[in-house]
């Protein structure tokens, strides 16, 4: 019976192993790859322009602000603007 026991696990370890064999043969990461950005696609489309709609007839398409908030605005533009360059680098050296 303990002899039978022990061929049954062997068994049952080969099956697994031939398992996990077929399934690593089985892996194709460009199609998984492909199959996973369908599935999340919402997630890693480049969301569309933000297109300026006036509130209620107004035609003004320009920001008027203070002299302070301003040059605020105008420095946070351009923050924004490295960090934003600094992440296209970012993610054009990992692509490759």
């Amino acid at each position: 019976m303990f002899l039978s026991a022990q061929d049954n696990i062997r068994r049952g370890r080969q099956i697994t192993i031939e398992t996990l064999n077929r399934a690593i043969a089985d892996l194709d990461t460009v199609v998984d790859k492909q199959k996973y950005l369908e599935y999340f696609e919402t997630t890693f489309t480049i969301p569309k322009k933000i297109k300026f709609e006036p509130h209620k007839g107004d035609e003004v398409s320009t920001v008027n602000a203070q002299v302070l908030i301003r040059d605020e605005m105008q420095s946070r533009f351009i923050q924004m603007q490295n960090r934003l360059a600094g992440l296209k680098t970012e993610n054009d050296e990992t692509k490759d």
